[in-house]
C-alpha cells in the first residue's frame, strides 16, 4: 500500500507540471507539422510550367534556384529572362534588367500567378528540382 500511496503523492505533486509539459511539447510538435504542411509550398525552389499535364513542353517554364536566381524560358530556345528573385509570405517579386514584376502564389494549391502582363498566367509546380529541358545556349550555374 504504501507504493501506491507514493504514487499518489508523486501524481498530487507533479502531476500538472507532467501534464503541461506534455501538452506543451504536443503542442510544439503540432505546430512544427501544420507549418510544413501547410506552408510546405513556400519552398518556392523548383521548375514551373504554364500548362499542366503531358503538354506542359509547350508551354512557358519558370525556374528558381536555391541562390534567389530565376530563369524563364520555352524548350528549344534560350533564356528569355534571368534575374532575381524576393519571396515573401505569399508575394514573389522578380527584378530582371531594371525590370520588376510580381507573382502571387496560392497557398493551398501551390500555384503562381503572374497578373501582371495584358492575359495573366497560371504557373504550376511540376518539379521541386530547378529543371532546364531543351534549352539553348548557357544555363545558369546551380546555387
Amino acid at each position: 500500500m504504501e507504493r501506491g500511496n507514493a504514487v499518489k503523492q508523486f501524481i498530487r505533486k507533479y502531476g500538472l507540471n507532467l501534464a503541461l509539459t506534455c501538452l506543451v511539447i504536443l503542442l510544439a510538435g503540432y505546430a512544427g507539422y501544420l507549418r510544413v504542411t501547410l506552408k510546405g509550398d513556400e519552398r518556392i525552389v523548383g521548375t514551373f510550367n504554364t500548362i499542366e499535364g503531358p503538354n506542359n513542353a509547350e508551354g512557358e517554364y519558370l525556374v528558381f534556384q536555391q541562390n534567389d536566381i530565376y530563369c524563364v524560358y520555352r524548350q528549344g530556345e534560350k533564356i528569355s529572362e534571368e534575374g532575381v528573385y524576393q519571396k515573401i509570405e505569399e508575394y514573389i517579386t522578380l527584378n530582371w534588367d531594371g525590370e520588376q514584376r510580381c507573382l502571387v502564389q496560392d497557398k493551398i494549391t501551390g500555384k503562381l500567378y503572374d497578373l501582371s502582363g495584358k492575359e495573366p498566367k497560371t504557373f504550376n509546380k511540376i518539379s521541386d528540382i530547378p529543371t532546364y529541358i531543351g534549352v539553348l545556349g548557357e544555363i545558369p550555374p546551380a546555387g
